[in-house]
């Protein structure tokens, strides 16, 4: 019965020497002053990757910031494009391709006044012999026109 009493008999393995724990708050408490006292003179210190890092996104903020206040779109719009156009430059692509008058007030955005104001008996007279016209005819493939 005697060893089972040893077993159960709580023995320190490390023991505190005398009084230790009386002063350890008071030890503590002059550590965390003297830890204080020296790093109040310090600021926080950030390290030289953090500090590159933030360089860096600073850099692509004011460049991006640049880019999106200057850059203009100076690209011309169709409109302006056909505007640079002489007359003679539209009526030599409208010949040269198979689009109709129809074809051409059906795209073009006209209002109804905008083409009552259209007199098309302002054209002027194409005084052709007979020889030329059916050579125009014949250019422009009109022979349906003319059988209607």
């Amino acid at each position: 019965m005697k060893e089972e009493n040893k077993h159960n008999q709580r023995k320190d393995p490390f023991p505190a020497p005398d009084g230790y724990f009386d002063s350890l708050s008071d030890r503590i408490m002059d550590r965390i002053d003297r830890e204080e006292e020296n790093d109040a003179g310090k600021g926080r210190l950030i390290s030289l990757a953090t500090r590159a890092g933030w360089a860096a996104a600073a850099v692509i903020s004011l460049l991006a910031v640049f880019w999106l206040t200057t850059n203009d779109d100076t690209s011309p719009t169709s409109q302006e494009l056909v505007a640079e156009l002489s007359d003679d430059e539209i009526i030599d692509y409208l010949v040269s391709t198979d689009i109709s008058l129809d074809d051409i007030l059906d795209i073009a955005d006209f209002e109804n006044a905008e083409l009552d104001s259209l007199n098309m008996e302002t054209m002027p007279d194409l005084e052709l012999s007979p020889e030329e016209a059916d050579e125009l005819i014949e250019l422009y493939d009109l022979e349906e026109l003319e059988n209607s």
